[in-house]
């Protein structure tokens, strides 16, 4: 059974959210709304902010200390869910919130009439998924229909966008399908409050003598990005990919695509002593628009949330897809899964399948290319123009090759 934030219709115009665990479990209760539609634009912000630390506070009670989520950033207690434990001491919660994040991120949305389960109304555009060979499966029969349709009515059903990439477009859409992690994370304001060793969007990455903070031909510093433990990560998905942790930097003049990346073997993180000199003047760290305060995020875990599939799926059904007996078998495909593509194509994940705005991730994975990271706004970078920065890998003669770039509107 899913996570679910469950809105309970306790009266006239009085509507309670409840969030249990995958286990049933009860973790946060309160706020209540006077009408349905209120409630449910409510669950969807909690549903999508539930890995932003900045949102959870903890507040000390008579008996202890209770977990508090704010449905807004800067919100007063109101517009709150307030954790169903009292712990005993401040640093239980870091645990309790991982598992209250992990609830929200993976959680369906369910209405019930006065606790009457047999009532429920289910909100199923936040399914989840995590079994890749279904997906691919799905994928498949969708794709098989059509064809099988298309050569009887003699009549092409697809894009011709589609049509363009070839047969080998078809195998690609059913393969390019992967788990994704969302990052768990929190702003820090002070360079001193960051792990150096330590994942991190941001921030202030580790440099020591033998990798020093780098600079670009002109010899300005690279402003850093992000800061992945590369061998972590490649475990995640049960594959060896590098050892030690990878760091992602861009260049300050905005005006060209430059980036930088290097990972840093595990034993030289052990060996050497971390420079303590930051050389990114606080006015060039685009990055964070105008919030100075904020040096970057603290990645404090990752969370697996399903499944992604590439949204070019799309061409291969194409508007004309209402027109031909397969609609059904499309409907199914889209109800259980397009919501993957579509909430969570838009944020920052861990591998995935990446969707960049001008390109496409098939000419990436033709030559090798697998995605690692995409990067938006939604951890605090000031991309804009809702640009997105795409990290991939490949694997040559045993040997990790990455690169990056921007995408934007």
């Amino acid at each position: 059974m899913p996570a679910r934030i469950v809105i309970e219709r306790m009266g006239a115009n009085k509507y309670m959210m409840r969030v249990y665990s995958s286990r049933g479990e009860m973790l946060l209760s309160g706020s209540i709304y006077k009408t349905k539609k209120d409630a449910l634009e409510s669950a969807r912000r909690f549903r999508n902010i539930g890995t932003d630390l900045d949102y959870y506070h903890v507040d000390e009670t008579e008996n202890g200390f209770q977990l508090r989520v704010s449905e807004y950033k800067y919100s007063d207690q109101d517009n709150a869910l307030r954790g169903t434990k009292i712990l005993d001491m401040k640093r239980e919660c870091k645990r309790w919130i991982i598992k209250v994040a992990r609830a929200l991120v993976s959680s369906s949305v369910t209405v019930t009439n006065n606790n009457n389960m047999a009532r429920e109304e289910e909100y199923n555009y936040i399914k989840y998924s995590s079994n890749i060979m279904e997906v691919r499966n799905r994928i498949r029969s969708v794709l098989r229909c059509i064809k099988r349709q298309e050569k009887k009515d003699d009549i092409d059903y697809t894009y011709s966008s589609y049509r363009y990439f070839g047969n080998n477009y078809e195998e690609y859409l059913c393969n390019a399908v992967m788990h994704a992690w969302r990052p768990i994370y929190r702003s820090i304001e002070s360079l001193s409050d960051f792990n150096r060793k330590g994942e991190m969007f941001g921030g202030f990455p580790w440099t020591s003598d033998s990798f020093p903070w780098p600079v670009d031909e002109s010899g300005k510093p690279y402003i850093p990005l992000a800061q992945i433990d590369i061998g972590k990560a490649g475990q995640r998905i049960k594959k060896h990919i590098d050892d030690g942790i990878l760091q992602l930097w861009y260049a300050a003049d905005q005006t060209k695509n430059h980036s930088f990346i290097r990972v840093i073997p595990y034993n030289v993180l052990n060996d050497e002593v971390a420079h303590d000199r930051y050389l990114v003047n606080e006015n060039e760290h685009l990055l964070w628009g105008y919030n100075f305060d904020v040096r970057g995020v603290d990645i404090v875990d990752w969370i697996k949330n399903g499944v992604m599939f590439d949204s070019s799926i799309n061409m291969a059904i194409g508007d004309e897809g209402e027109l031909i007996p397969c609609k059904a078998l499309i409907d199914r495909f889209y109800e259980d899964y397009w919501h993957i593509r579509n909430i969570e194509s838009q944020r920052t994940f861990l591998f995935g399948i990446p969707n960049p705005v001008q390109d496409d991730f098939y000419t990436e994975y033709s030559n090798g290319w697998e995605s690692l990271l995409q990067v938006t706004g939604d951890v605090g970078f000031e991309t804009g123009d809702g640009a997105r920065g795409h990290l991939y890998y490949r694997t040559v003669n045993g040997k990790a090759q990455y690169k990056f770039d921007w995408s934007c509107y």
